[in-house]
């Protein structure tokens, strides 16, 4: 009896242990700025809170395809293993790629920091802010761009347990457990979607052609 409950203590133990250190994901509050306002996608002060736990890589899309001057970005005030180590158990890192001219970026505390008003005001100080631990850690990212007429262009933005291979990207990163998160985006032109405009060398074959045409209409009605 002794050695089955030594057994049955020790699995115990283990089983705990294992549940303890399991690596949980969450975003505590995410929100997108779009040209100046402001929309949640995980809101902890929601009635019920929207924020969640995730496992699998997130992702977001924007399309736009009409001329104007745009600021579209992401923030996320995200968590590693909160339950075991509170909110501040993370520093910042950030990628040796540089990032692209039109793109702004901040990593900072969400409470103490300047990041979520610097978020609202599309101000962000392209700054590491919290490259320390323990801390906690949240990411923004803005892009800023122009299009013309016919321009049109998507944007990407992935958050993932996984490093990017390449390009830019920031990363709430947690030295008790070892684990990161990396948020990265990407800007991907579309095309012109523009009616072409013909060559001069076409303009002057497509009135020699509609000349010719006129000449043989004519020509019908007198005979």
């Amino acid at each position: 009896m002794k050695t089955l409950r030594f057994i049955l203590t020790t699995a115990l133990i283990l089983c705990t242990s294992t549940l303890a250190s399991a690596v949980t994901f969450s975003i505590y509050e995410g929100i997108v700025y779009d040209n100046g306002a402001a929309s949640w996608f995980a809101d902890p002060l929601a009635t019920p809170p929207t924020n969640y736990d995730f496992t699998t890589p997130q992702s977001w899309t924007a399309t736009f395809n009409t001329p104007g001057t745009y600021a579209y970005g992401i923030f996320v005030d995200t968590e590693i293993s909160e339950t075991d180590n509170t909110f501040f158990n993370e520093q910042g890192l950030v990628g040796s790629t540089a990032p692209d001219s039109r793109l702004s970026w901040q990593i900072d505390d969400p409470w103490y920091g300047t990041i979520y008003g610097n978020f609202f005001n599309n101000a962000l100080t392209n700054s590491n802010d919290v490259a320390s631990a323990p801390n906690d850690v949240s990411m923004a990212l803005i892009w800023n761009f122009t299009l013309a007429d016919g321009e049109a262009v998507k944007l990407d933005f992935f958050l993932s347990s996984i490093v990017p291979t390449s390009g830019f990207y920031l990363a709430d990163a947690d030295p008790l457990s070892n684990e990161s998160l990396y948020f990265s985006t990407a800007l991907t032109p579309m095309g012109n979607e523009t009616t072409p405009v013909p060559e001069p060398s076409t303009l002057v074959l497509l009135g020699s052609a509609l000349a010719g045409l006129g000449l043989y209409a004519r020509k019908r009605r007198v005979n």
